[in-house]
């Protein structure tokens, strides 16, 4: 608890890659410092680092911040964090969806290996971030809906439904013809959710572009809709 005078720098210790700072960060006093520290640790692919990062994770308090974000980048970071949606403890998993979340675009490719666990709480984790991922998942997705495993078309369904991206509406009208019934009865209810959506999207009569319902201002020229 003392070994710092002021509180540590994390950004500076990065860029230094210095290890033997951070692994001290991670026993300073402010749980945001603790974080970052484990987050900068990861970052840099630290492997003794791997415990501490654990024991953060578990804080039932935890939460990802735009700069903590930042700091993960890369496929590599993804596969780190994957394995963990299979902990047994609760707080993990959700953690570390909302870590993968937060990575983004890398973080797909080990998320839909995730949907073949037969466990449904580590699948629907998955599903969960890959949704909230959005756009960058939807041709992966896609590409799932043919997967040998029914978990993984299921899910892939579902999360496709969720995200509402108009690409998804032919490969799921041919996922209607599944040999699973559960997985023709997801990709029906993912078709009207997309459906849905569109048909309720606004179009700007100035520009042509699409707004979600709601909207009052055209995002793109800003001209009143509806009006």
């Amino acid at each position: 608890m003392g070994i710092f005078s002021r509180k540590p720098n994390i950004k500076k210790m990065l860029q230094k890659r210095d290890v033997n700072g951070l692994m001290k960060a991670l026993d300073y006093r402010d749980q945001t410092v603790q974080l970052n520290a484990a987050f900068a640790l990861a970052n840099i692919g630290y492997g003794p680092a791997q415990e501490p990062f654990i024991r953060t994770l578990r804080q039932a308090d935890f939460s990802v911040e735009a700069d903590q974000a930042k700091l993960l980048k890369g496929l590599e970071h993804a596969k780190y964090f994957a394995p963990i949606l299979k902990n047994v403890d609760p707080n993990m998993r959700w953690n570390a969806t909302r870590i993968l979340v937060a990575i983004g675009s890398p973080a797909v490719e080990p998320l839909i290996k995730t949907l073949q666990d037969p466990d449904w709480s580590v699948c629907g984790l998955a599903t969960v971030a890959l949704e909230k991922i959005g756009t960058p998942a939807v041709e992966p997705l896609i590409e799932t809906l043919n997967d040998t495993n029914p978990n993984a078309r299921w899910a892939a369904a579902v999360a496709l439904g969720e995200i509402g991206d108009p690409r998804a509406i032919d490969p799921l009208t041919n996922t209607l013809q599944d040999k699973d019934s559960s997985v023709q009865r997801v990709a029906r209810e993912a078709l009207a959710q997309i459906q849905t959506r569109a048909a309720a999207k606004i179009i700007c009569t100035n520009c042509g572009s699409e707004m979600e319902p709601g909207k009052t201002f055209c995002t793109q020229c800003g001209t009143k809709l509806g009006g």
